[in-house]
């Protein structure tokens, strides 16, 4: 371990780096100088964790360093805590213990005993070196012991990190290193075995549009013990068809109906003809008659709520309102299966089960000639639509022979699309009445709904931003949804302004943008950063746009057309004059996929394409 003085030169060294190098977005926004773990596995169902944690905060907007935040529960204990914030030659700024901590409900007292408790400063000085020690007690969960991941933000390096696993001899204990080569060294005793785990000198990851995620390409190790033993409950994790089995069981009996709601069920499916019907009509009573609250109450952070108490209640979590719906489609006599998902990561670990990688609960019901995978906790999306937040993940099915694991559906990069369609009318001092449509489809839809239920003023504002327009006034503005069961969903937005300075007037010209309706250029401008493209979903922006010129002008000149294509990308743009009207057309395709060496040929085509969007079109006065 580094000694306090080898810290303090070396701090030094990098504060001179820091504020020497030039403002370039390569530069981190912090050092992690060093960081000890220490992880005592002390009975088969506690251990305690000691973090100590140095950190060089170069950039005091960082909130990635300064906001320190952690979950607890019942089943966890904080027994120390501190964070100190120092000036890098040493002299202390501020203590921050843990009665200054912020402690948050989760569901507003619900049904949870967890917690977020937090803390958050401002750094005086810059750079700020923060010293974060934390020691806490996990008494009934051998579930999940913390693993080891000292790269977790962006624009961070790390200098120095160790983790130390101290557990009984023979306790069953796995670990799996992902993204990096590194072993521990083992000490073994009569009682203990030891494992010290080390990483150095990591460089720091770009948040840039195109980078991979950290969970996906940082270095981490996972731990996991063999053996489940929680809340008087046993299973094993030795493999995914054990744990699923584990998780199947928590389950067992909690599918009971009563008769009103078995009476319900049937009421509701007797007219439909096929199984896809009946499954859209126990979908539409979900949406209907359930809300979504979090439960996390000891092993209810694992176990789902009984589907007769959620049909008593009325809400439930991820876990309660799938089994929920479940019961209802077993009532109807249809087989479906819980299913464990990651809302962050796409792929589990294929030989290493952990519940580390799983945050979510959904449904998989296998229909003859389909299986639909339902998100219970949103049912206003249309069934059989798979959104952006799951597709292409790996999914464990829980089944009464145990886990198997299932990828779910990815739809084609045009299915996910951008369409504007624009009406500009402009008079001849330079004012314009403009009408736009946009539609949004697919997993674009994921991004753009919270418009439909957007208060006018927040939809004002946000079409005013997006759109180049000056001086602009809103005469109208809607939003609204079209969600259909088997349908990929969509959210369209109508807009009627008109400006007051759309074109520049100049003598017997007007000066008026060629594609008037891009504020900033879209889809990153930031592809350069990123040690490798990468593209995870793909999507299809097109856009049409008519200008009507006013009377007495004609076109002196316009941006010639142009097009590119590539593997990952293919953008084809036209300005044409047809008669009194200008017609531009734009169609950007992006291609999912990881296209290493790619990025800076990406950003020379994003810059040519900011070129042609910013071109202008002249208008002469006729003499």
């Amino acid at each position: 371990m580094m000694r306090r003085s080898g810290i303090l030169t070396l701090v030094g060294t990098i504060m001179a780096a820091l504020l020497t190098a030039p403002a370039a977005a390569q530069t981190p926004k912090a050092v992690v100088m060093e960081e000890r773990n220490e992880v005592n596995v002390y009975s088969e169902t506690g251990f305690t964790w000691t973090l100590h944690r140095e950190v060089l905060i170069a950039d005091p907007t960082d909130k990635e360093h300064t906001h320190f935040s952690i979950f607890l529960n019942k089943d966890m204990e904080l027994t120390k805590f501190q964070i100190t914030l120092s000036t890098p030659d040493g002299r202390t700024l501020r203590t921050l213990k843990q009665k200054d901590l912020v402690n948050t409900e989760l569901s507003e007292g619900l049904a949870s005993d967890g917690r977020i408790s937090y803390v958050s400063f401002i750094p005086t000085t810059t750079p700020t070196l923060a010293v974060v020690d934390m020691k806490m007690d996990f008494k009934r969960d051998n579930l999940s012991l913390p693993a080891f991941s000292p790269l977790d933000s962006y624009d961070t390096e790390v200098r120095h990190a160790q983790y130390e696993l101290t557990c009984p001899k023979d306790f069953a204990l796995d670990y799996q290193a992902v993204n990096t080569n590194c072993q521990p060294r083992e000490t073994l005793s009569d009682k203990t075995r030891k494992l010290v785990f080390e990483l150095s000198d990591l460089k720091a990851v770009a948040n840039s549009s195109y980078s991979r995620s950290l969970s996906e390409t940082a270095p981490k190790v996972y731990f996991r013990p063999r053996t489940i033993n929680y809340y008087k409950t046993r299973g094993s994790m030795a493999t995914w068809q054990e744990m699923g089995r584990w998780l199947y069981g928590l389950t067992t009996g909690l599918d009971a109906l009563p008769q009103e709601a078995v009476d319900k069920v049937k009421a509701l499916t007797e007219s439909c003809t096929t199984e896809k019907e009946k499954v859209a009509a126990l979908y539409r009573h979900l949406a209907a008659t359930t809300r979504y609250v979090s439960i996390q109450l000891g092993i209810g952070g694992y176990r789902p709520m009984p589907a007769a108490d959620v049909w008593r209640l009325g809400y439930g979590d991820c876990k309660a309102l799938s089994n929920y719906m479940k019961a209802l489609l077993k009532a109807a006599g249809i087989e479906s299966h819980c299913a464990a998902i990651s809302t962050r990561e796409e792929r589990l670990l294929k030989d290493f089960p952990n519940f580390q990688q799983m945050d979510h609960m959904i449904l998989e019901v296998p229909l003859q000639d389909d299986t639909l995978w339902i998100e219970c906790t949103h049912p206003s999306l249309p069934l059989g639509y798979v959104h952006n937040a799951i597709a292409d993940h790996d999914a464990l099915v829980l089944t009464p022979g145990g886990g198997r694991i299932a990828t779910l559906p990815q739809y084609a990069d045009t299915a996910s699309q951008h369409v504007t369609s624009a009406t500009i009318t402009l008079a001849a001092d330079g004012t314009a009445d403009i009408a736009i449509n946009d539609t949004y489809t697919g997993h674009l839809y994921d991004r753009y709904s919270p418009l439909a239920k957007a208060s006018q003023k927040d939809l004002k504002e946000f079409m005013l931003a997006r759109y180049n327009l000056p001086q602009a006034q809103v005469t109208a503005a809607t939003a609204e949804d079209q969600c259909k069961d088997f349908q990929l969903p969509q959210t369209t937005t109508r807009l009627k302004a008109h400006s007051g300075h759309y074109a520049n007037a100049t003598g017997s010209r007007l000066f008026l943008p060629s594609t008037p309706l891009r504020n900033t250029f879209s889809p990153g401008a930031d592809s350069h950063l990123a040690a490798e493209l990468f593209i995870r979903k793909g999507m299809l922006t097109k856009e049409h746009i008519t200008i009507h010129l006013p009377d007495g002008y004609e076109v002196e000149a316009m941006p010639e057309s142009c097009e590119r294509e590539t593997p990952y990308l293919q953008f084809r743009y036209t300005a044409t004059q047809d008669g009194k009207d200008i017609v531009i057309t734009s169609e950007t395709t992006l291609r999912h996929g990881l296209y290493p060496q790619a990025q800076d040929e990406m950003f020379e085509l994003e810059k040519m394409m900011a070129s042609v969007y910013a071109k202008k079109i002249t208008l002469k006065k006729k003499n």
